[in-house]
């Protein structure tokens, strides 16, 4: 069984940090990336042994924070670094993926169960034992890999870095103020986001409306750490505003995975003789799935359209 949310008490702290304008380009980078490494090491404990999913959750959002810094402020880095550390998180972003969206899948599983009938409920128990064993393989696949040589010496490797080797090149980014950073680093981010979010029509693919919400997740998080050289109560609504948009676009990824994974699932049991029959399950749950996903497109149109207003007024005063 999944277990129930659980936030995690220090993470509002880790995920805060007051940035100023005078703070040195490099200080700030060392500091925001410092942030993410304390919240990877304040979680790795919960993920390893699988205490609440929430860990796990956290756990990658310091692992995508750094990726964004890393392909963000990739200047600030010497380039065979940039590459090695980048590979690095790449990697952790990669294994724990699977884990995590067996989670969202069988938190989700448990949300439809009132919506099926009755008569489906062995079935259902069917399903949910056969989604438990597998994240249970994967969970424990996942610990291997944390509790192994390779990970830990290239976490310690990434802390030495920033602590000494990054910490002793204060030329980088002695050209620019972090304000001026701040400014060319939203502004570029806004408009990739734009760009990509003004081609999507309703003949987008999956794939494609994933990757505009991985432009929104770059943007939030970039909004995040400069949000202190910014007026509060302007980036605030900003990133209310990109929230809904994400939240829309995970809805919509999330119910395509979980369609996907929901076939795949139920081949393994046919196969594995846990059906004596074709389960009737599956086609009611995908219908489910398919109705969610036609909600999150009618609400993608409004979404975007009042991100995209409230992104305009951002850009007349800010980011210029």
């Amino acid at each position: 069984m999944p277990k129930s949310p659980h936030p995690l008490k220090h993470s509002k702290t880790l995920n805060t940090t007051d940035l100023h304008a005078h703070t040195s380009v490099n200080s700030a980078c060392i500091k925001l990336y410092t942030q993410q490494l304390s919240l990877i090491k304040a979680t790795e404990h919960g993920v390893i042994n699988d205490i609440n999913e929430t860990f796990l959750h956290e756990y990658r959002m310091g692992i995508r924070k750094t990726r964004v810094l890393l392909s963000e402020l990739k200047w600030l880095l010497p380039n065979t670094s940039h590459l090695k550390f980048s590979a690095f998180f790449n990697w952790l972003n990669k294994i724990t993926g699977s884990k995590r969206d067996i989670d969202v899948f069988i938190i989700n599983l448990l949300s439809l169960e009132t919506l099926l009938p009755k008569a489906l409920h062995d079935e259902f128990l069917t399903l949910q034992a056969h989604l438990v064993a597998t994240q249970q393989t994967l969970h424990q696949a996942l610990k291997e890999e944390l509790q192994g040589a390779a990970y830990n010496t290239k976490l310690a490797e990434w802390e030495f870095f920033l602590n000494h080797e990054l910490a002793e090149q204060s030329q980088l980014g002695k050209n620019h103020t972090l304000k001026h950073t701040a400014d060319l680093t939203l502004k570029k981010a806004l408009n990739r986001l734009i760009i990509k979010g003004d081609a999507m029509t309703p003949a987008s693919t999956p794939e494609a409306l994933h990757s505009l919400r991985k432009n929104c997740k770059k943007l939030r998080y970039l909004i995040e750490f400069f949000q202190t050289l910014y007026s509060e109560k302007k980036t605030t609504n900003f990133i209310q505003h990109i929230k809904a948009l994400q939240e829309t676009l995970g809805m919509l990824h999330d119910a395509h995975v979980q369609r996907e994974h929901l076939l795949s699932f139920s081949e393994e049991l046919i196969a594995q003789h846990h059906y004596k029959h074709s389960p009737k399950i599956i086609p009611i749950l995908l219908e489910i799935l398919d109705k969610q996903a036609t909600k999150s497109s009618l609400n993608f149109s409004k979404s975007y359209t009042d991100f995209v207003a409230c992104a305009d007024d951002i850009k007349e005063h800010y980011f210029k």
